[in-house]
């Protein structure tokens, strides 16, 4: 773990399933090849930036029992969150994400993530959050004093913790992801789940999703949900509600100008920008009390500071560390980089 981090008292733990990020070049013919790897995920990505800023961070969740895993955990420590509540599961690989460029005309590249392995084709059945006792026990079993509580994804168990956590005094924040998980829940589900944030952070066509689903606009869920819902809309900035009173005030914040190399990582950023932002305004835990015009800035901080992220390769490029290749034996007879049980295909780089 940073040195420098250590005995910082920890503001912000997240919730979720350690993620190694595979990385990939374009050599002879725009054939794919390994380059290295590092940690990755969207909960762990977003620590590792507000952990940049200066605050202590830790982690919550469930590995592989494999090197994908050492290689995931060390890279989240070096960079200040304290990785020493992580189950290992085994039976099971690390979730692997692969990282490539693909040629695009008039550009140099686009990157692109996906968790199919280009590599073998597989797609393990990796480590999830069911697999750890610690995690299935409920946030009861956690001995840990309020602070922030991120997760990256709206499930049972997450919205569970969130749900504990906050009647013991904790801020719950949530970064929705993508949205086709999200389309078999109910309409009574999806509400109750919501509920149970303080600060809720979506891509726009999660926000068209549950516009539709649940036949509301934004600024009538995030009155509902008595919380501070930000819509993300990539070149055209951001939008937000303040629903915590029973009339919920908006704002928008333009999106940086700047150089645009990769927006890989770029929505994690901004999620780990603006909880940085409410603990650098003094907020530990607890319902958020600071005014709306304080939230818009916050949210314009946050945005303020994502040109480094855009300018770097990879949700990581702009922070400390370099991929790391690993090792040959990582998976026996499995597959090398993403764990399944089939052989490599092709000659690594």
């Amino acid at each position: 773990m940073n040195v420098a981090m250590r005995d910082k008292p920890i503001e912000v733990w997240g919730l979720g399933r350690i993620v190694h990020d595979a990385r990939y070049a374009l050599s002879l013919g725009n054939r794919l090849a390994y380059i290295g790897s590092r940690a990755g995920g969207s909960v762990w990505n977003a620590l590792a930036n507000v952990a940049a800023r200066g605050h202590g961070t830790g982690g919550l969740g469930v590995a592989g029992d494999d090197a994908r895993a050492d290689l995931a955990l060390a890279d989240n420590s070096t960079l200040g969150i304290d990785m020493t509540r992580i189950y290992r599961a085994t039976g099971r690989p690390t979730l692997t994400m692969h990282n490539f460029p693909v040629p695009r005309a008039g550009q140099s590249h686009e990157y692109r993530t996906r968790p199919r392995c280009p590599i073998c084709s597989g797609l393990p059945r990796s480590a999830v959050l069911d697999d750890g006792a610690e995690i299935v026990g409920g946030a009861a079993r956690v001995r840990l004093g309020p602070a922030v509580l991120l997760v990256d994804k709206m499930t049972n168990r997450t919205t569970s913790w969130a749900r504990q956590l906050r009647a013991r005094g904790w801020t719950a924040a949530l970064d929705i992801g993508y949205p086709g998980y999200l389309y078999p829940r109910s309409i009574g589900t999806l509400r109750a789940q919501l509920n149970s944030f303080d600060v809720i952070v979506m891509q726009a066509t999660v926000a068209r999703f549950l516009v539709r689903r649940l036949d509301d606009s934004i600024a009538v869920l995030a009155e509902h949900a008595g919380a501070v819902v930000v819509v993300s809309e990539g070149a055209h900035g951001l939008h937000g509600f303040d629903g915590r009173s029973t009339s919920a005030s908006g704002f928008e914040v333009a999106a940086p100008r700047c150089t645009v190399i990769d927006t890989l990582g770029a929505g994690d950023a901004l999620m780990g920008g603006i909880i940085t932002a409410l603990v650098d305004s003094g907020h530990r835990h607890g319902p958020i009390h600071a005014e709306p015009a304080a939230i818009h800035q916050w949210c314009r901080q946050a945005v303020d500071e994502l040109p480094p992220v855009l300018a770097s390769v990879g949700p990581r490029g702009h922070l400390p560390g370099e991929p790391v290749s690993l090792p040959l034996d990582a998976g026996g007879s499995e597959c090398r980089i993403c764990g399944a049980s089939r052989a490599p295909q092709r000659v690594f780089a």
